[in-house]
């Protein structure tokens, strides 16, 4: 006789993603685990007088998303400071700033969240009715004693340039003055005709800077904040659909803390894994550091079901002047959550090797041919001194690569990610120049990555945070602007869209025997889809809404809008439905 589930799904299409991609129509799920899938009439010897019996009413299930990119630390911080959110006009801006001013003490200071309506920030100023930005003036009217300080969004939620806005009595705080000059090149002052600031700082990069300089006396994200954002995060990345990610960029040391005290409140609800991100040290300072982190992450990491930590990453692209301003802050990284110092390629084949001598695995992010050819040549040179091929290194947020490159990344038995919502959809219109045109067939090289049989996965970077919007960027291949087709050659179909976001990405974290398919004896980690993923339009592929998220067997996620009714049949007949 078998245990009684704790939690019953039936009368569903459950495809479970399994290697002989066979569908069911019910799973039974106990203790964290699936206990059976198959028919509804099958489920009724897992039925005891707790058990939870859902009738899904036909709809889509599906294992939970594995997102491999996800910055999942920045959807909570958004939400941690007043909204101007909505506001469409200079004055509705300002009336948000004087409904919080209206709130504090005299001098206390107001630091909002910034302009525009998440989770798209493309054009800040386009966003109001007067094309332009509030000014010092306009806050000090509704502000005069306190501080206003609004922030500037991370660059990748939009494009630059970026805006901070403060009122009079922020900048005096901030000692900024008309002889004030730029920390770089990179940032703008704004002043008026006799040469005052406007109160509005620009940022001419994708990483900002001026929270680290220029405004380094207003008040800053704390680690408690941290870990209150991180909690709101897997709230929403659950209502996404999102069971589990791999932070492929790495995290700080303020936000591994928030983590670690989210994971000991027992209050995790995605399963996370962690890498380092080293800040730039002198080589013999970074083999030190190489070797204590080794005694942690090496191999597949260290933790547990819900947490694990294991492997480093690097960068080649970024700007060094822009990461020597925000290593001065360190271990503070603001909206980053990771450091963001680029090696140089020597300094990358140096320490991919120090790396895998101590069992340390990497991710590097390369996006372009060139830089890809700089990481395959440093995994290569560490393949031939240490050998690497079984240990799933990673190449993230891969944009192009030669067929020559794609033999390579299959020889080395490399896990690579792409970034379809931003090389596809978002930026994809880059594509259809006659420059872009060049080697538009290469953008993003799905068919070619399945073709080969390289375990690929699919990122969302957090922007916007549905793995069903990467999905369907993969699938449908259409940019923002036009709807033009991007490389429509490198279509993948929606089942293995759906492989690369559930068990390519368990693949990724050594954990496809634990999760990524719904099988007896994995981990109870399941969606319900408001609609057929196989059925809807390819167009409505992006809207699909989630109605359920399930997480060890627990259900952390249920929309009243879509969720499946629980009482609409018996699970066979005589057999009356339990909630």
């Amino acid at each position: 006789m078998p245990g009684a589930a704790t939690l019953v799904l039936h009368h569903g299409k459950v495809v479970t993603m399994d290697r002989g991609g066979s569908i069911a129509e019910a799973v039974a799920m106990a203790d964290g685990t699936i206990l059976h899938v198959g028919r509804s009439a099958e489920m009724q010897p897992f039925i005891g007088p707790e058990t939870r019996i859902i009738d899904v009413g036909g709809q889509c299930v599906i294992p939970g998303f594995v997102d491999t990119h996800a910055h999942m630390d920045r959807e909570g911080l958004r939400t941690l400071f007043p909204s101007v959110a909505g506001a469409h006009t200079v004055p509705e801006v300002v009336a948000r700033v004087a409904n919080e001013v209206a709130k504090m003490p005299p001098g206390a200071w107001l630091v909002t969240a910034p302009l525009g309506t998440p989770p798209y920030h493309f054009d800040i100023a386009a966003m109001l009715a007067e094309h332009r930005v509030p000014t010092r003036w306009d806050l000090d009217a509704v502000s005069p004693a306190n501080p206003v300080y609004i922030q500037a969004i991370w660059g990748y939620w939009g494009w630059p340039p970026l805006v901070s806005v403060l009122n009079s009595r922020a900048l005096r705080l901030c000692g900024i003055t008309r002889h004030t000059e730029p920390p770089w090149e990179g940032v703008e002052i704004l002043k008026d005709r006799h040469g005052e600031p406007t109160g509005v700082i620009l940022e001419h990069s994708f990483v900002p800077t001026v929270e680290f300089t220029l405004l380094e006396r207003a008040p800053r994200f704390s680690i408690a904040q941290r870990v209150d954002g991180l909690k709101i995060s897997m709230q929403r990345y659950n209502a996404a659909g999102t069971t589990s990610i791999y932070e492929g960029h790495g995290i700080d040391p303020d936000l591994m803390l928030a983590y670690k005290r989210l994971w000991a409140r027992g209050e995790m609800t995605v399963r996370s894994h962690l890498l380092f991100t080293p800040p730039y040290k002198p080589t013999a300072e970074f083999r030190e550091q190489i070797e204590d982190w080794a005694r942690l992450a090496s191999g597949a990491g260290f933790g547990d079901d819900l947490l694990r930590v294991g492997g480093i990453c690097f960068q080649l692209t970024g700007n060094p002047t822009v990461a020597r301003l925000r290593r001065r802050a360190k271990p503070y990284t603001s909206w980053a959550g990771h450091y963001h110092d680029p090696v140089t390629p020597e300094q990358l084949r140096e320490r991919v090797l120090i790396a895998a001598e101590n069992d340390l695995r990497v991710c590097v992010l390369a996006d372009q041919i060139a830089n890809v050819e700089v990481v395959l040549d440093a995994y290569e040179a560490a393949d031939r001194q240490v050998g690497i091929r079984d240990k799933r290194y990673v190449i993230q947020h891969l944009q192009f690569a030669t067929p020559q490159q794609l033999d390579r990344i299959k020889a080395l038995g490399l896990v690579v990610g792409v970034h379809p919502n931003n090389h596809i959809w978002k930026r994809g219109k880059r594509h259809l120049t006659p420059e872009g045109r060049q080697q538009i067939d290469r953008v993003t090289p799905m068919r070619d990555l399945f073709d080969r049989g390289i375990p690929v996965t699919i990122e969302t970077d957090g922007s916007p945070i549905e793995p069903l919007h990467a999905l369907w960027a993969v699938v449908a291949r259409r940019e923002r602007e036009t709807g033009e087709l991007v490389a429509p050659a490198q279509r993948v179909s929606r089942q293995e869209a759906l492989q690369a976001l559930t068990i390519n990405g368990a693949y990724l974290t050594f954990e496809e025997a634990k999760k990524g398919s719904i099988e007896p004896g994995k981990w109870a980690d399941v969606v319900v889809l408001g609609e057929d993923l196989f059925e809807v339009a390819e167009e409505r592929l992006k809207d699909i809404r989630i109605a359920m998220t399930i997480v060890a067997g627990r259900v952390v996620y249920e929309s009243s809008a879509v969720s499946p009714s629980s009482e609409t049949s018996p699970l066979m007949p005589g057999a009356a439905a339990r909630v």
